[in-house]
């Protein structure tokens, strides 16, 4: 596994979304697709990255620290009301413009520690200003497998 690369265990088709795609959208997305996280592109350049966090994330309550204390506030709003709201978000209210990137040489074992350091799940692969693939950690699993596999014959 050693001279294996970025290239070599990414998915090159990659799904991705706009600025404007609509979080009601994306949410169907990671359903039917099974994804973890979504490339936010814009005029062919990543921007963003979307996560099932970022969703998730909508519906914390609201809170305040001080003092040590944590003060959590009830939302007055029933799910109705929080998925209506939500629906009406997109891409660019929820995304994270910092992405975790590698380029198609990255070597096998910075590719882990970076999966790891940054507690990421997923890595986008850019060559140049391209997006060309994604590395998930299940990408890992299979290229464990297949080298096994290789190894036993």
């Amino acid at each position: 596994m050693k001279g294996l690369k970025a290239v070599d265990l990414m998915t090159k088709d990659v799904v991705s979304i706009t600025k404007d795609t609509s979080v009601c959208q994306i949410a169907r997305l990671f359903k039917e697709k099974r994804f973890g996280s979504l490339p936010v592109m814009d005029g062919g350049r990543v921007v963003g990255i979307v996560t099932k966090k970022n969703i998730l994330k909508l519906f914390l309550p609201r809170h305040v620290k001080f003092l040590d204390i944590v003060l959590y506030f009830e939302s007055s709003h029933n799910l109705e009301v929080l998925l209506k709201r939500a629906c009406g978000l997109t891409a660019q209210d929820i995304m994270s413009s910092e992405v975790v990137s590698v380029t198609p040489d990255t070597g096998f074992a910075n590719i882990v520690a970076m999966l790891f350091e940054k507690k990421v799940h997923q890595l986008l692969v850019i060559g140049g200003d391209e997006l060309q693939g994604i590395i998930s950690r299940l990408d890992i699993i299979n290229a464990f497998e297949r080298e096994l596999a290789k190894i036993r014959g």
